[in-house]
């Protein structure tokens, strides 16, 4: 604002809007005033006094009220950025204003936070988020790897000041580990939910464990291989005739995509309970004396269909017409049942340390229930 005649006296005045007051302005007795955050919220005027030549001073004339002043926007000196950078820890974006001005009543920081890859070339692009516009951000996964940066703006009565941003920070990954480890069972096979933590999970590793129940009514002889279990090493697991009426567990240890492994936890223990119509079918049939079981023996590369009689205290391997008996033994503390951990449908029966007859069944299932009659037969002869 400026009244150019140089013969005048001049005299701001401010206009507080709450208070309807009026007061002199110290010092601004120029054609020219320029406002601070003083005049924030308020109106000005001047007060022109005309002086002539000779000294005689005329009537004083104001001029009409400015529009209220709005806050200058203050100019931003930089935006730092405190914290760890680190998956689970968080960033906060520190703004200072040039010669140490701090943000006057009514004004406010804006903050837009940014992820990028490390590489610009790279195809990889972080997942799309809408970052919230505060000071701190909660890193997570989804910034994992990427570098975080954060602009702040000023904006004072609507107006918009400058931009600056900070220097990015590359979030690092936090140790990988494992929670809410659960076993569930479906269509027969055991799964291992769980959810992961630290960076990009890799090649997360498992170990599924046996052991006998507190309230199982025959232990688990050395025909059961106890914990851990060979080959069960995936997130699933399908349960075998070692493993009736046993406690199943699961270990994980997780591991980030770099190798890095975290600290192993433990899911379970839970009751296979999945043989129930098997173990009823081997009782009624120990409870006959005797059952035949059709299974094919293992030669090198051939199988050879064959007929198993078990009996009470024995057990005799005949040709498929049942016709000729090939080998056969008594039950005794020697004679044991062995399922193979890898191949699914092929068991094993010890005679004695040195004869041993590998067979080969239709399925798994039938490997299982195999397995199942012939220990049922063992257990009784065992219990007499």
């Amino acid at each position: 604002m400026c009244i150019r005649d140089s013969t005048c006296g001049y005299q701001w005045e401010r206009l507080d809007c709450d208070t309807s007051e009026i007061s002199a302005i110290q010092g601004s007795n120029k054609s020219t005033y320029t406002s601070t955050v003083h005049d924030a919220g308020k109106r000005l005027r001047c007060c022109c006094t005309p002086r002539s030549l000779d000294g005689q001073i005329g009537e004083a004339v104001f001029t009409g009220w400015s529009n209220t002043i709005k806050l200058p926007v203050p100019a931003m000196a930089e935006v730092t950025l405190s914290g760890q950078a680190k998956e689970g820890k968080s960033l906060t974006a520190v703004a200072t204003f040039e010669q140490s001005r701090t943000v006057p009543g009514g004004c406010l920081i804006e903050y837009q936070w940014t992820v990028a890859h490390p590489d610009k070339n790279s195809p990889t692009k972080p997942p799309p988020k809408q970052y919230p516009n505060k000071p701190t951000l909660q890193l997570t996964v989804d910034e994992s790897g990427h570098n975080v940066a954060c602009s702040a703006t000023p904006v004072c009565d609507g107006q918009r000041g400058m931009s600056v941003a900070s220097a990015s920070k590359l979030v690092l990954p936090a140790e990988p580990r494992a929670s809410q480890c659960t076993i569930t069972e479906q269509s027969g096979t055991y799964k291992l939910g769980y959810r992961y933590r630290g960076g990009v999970e890799g090649l997360s590793q498992f170990q599924w464990y046996r052991k006998p129940s507190p309230d199982m009514k025959v232990t688990p002889s050395g025909d059961r291989e106890e914990w851990p279990i060979t080959a069960a090493t995936g997130a699933s697991y399908r349960p075998t005739a070692d493993d009736d009426g046993c406690l199943l567990q699961c270990r994980l240890t997780p591991v980030r995509e770099d190798g890095v492994q975290g600290i192993g936890v433990v899911a379970g223990p839970c009751k296979v309970n999945m043989f129930g119509d098997t173990e009823s079918e081997a009782r009624a049939m120990v409870a006959r004396g005797s059952c035949e079981l059709s299974l094919s023996q293992v030669d090198g590369a051939e199988t050879i269909p064959k007929k198993l009689q078990v009996f009470e205290d024995r057990l005799k391997i005949q040709d498929a017409a049942g016709n000729k008996t090939e080998a056969k033994g008594s039950f005794s503390p020697q004679f044991k049942v062995h399922v193979d951990p890898v191949v699914v449908t092929r068991l094993t029966i010890q005679f004695d340390p040195t004869r041993r007859v590998e067979f080969e069944a239709s399925s798994a299932e039938e490997r299982d229930r195999a397995a199942l009659v012939i220990r049922a037969f063992i257990a009784s002869h065992k219990g007499n």
